[in-house]
């Protein structure tokens, strides 16, 4: 497959959701947020077609995105 995956836009909005809380630019966060749903809700939605485990790149692409998001709320939590 060549292109970015789901997985790739996902990781890279979950970064550009990163950046927006350190510019504190809340709009961009609430909207990088909002697109990321809508890859998630697709990911589990092909999740649950193939019913396949998670390849090793996959599993890492989400522990990327737990700690990304992770970041966001320390950045956050204080406003």
């Amino acid at each position: 497959m060549s292109g970015p995956t789901l997985y790739d836009d996902f990781l890279a909005r979950s970064k550009a959701m990163v950046a927006a809380a350190i510019a504190q630019d809340w709009h961009a966060l609430a909207e990088h947020a909002r697109q990321r749903d809508i890859l998630e809700n697709e990911i589990r939605r092909q999740r649950a077609l193939s019913r396949r485990p998670l390849t090793p790149q996959e599993e890492a692409t989400f522990r990327q995105v737990l700690a990304l998001d992770q970041e966001v709320r320390d950045r956050v939590e204080p406003w």
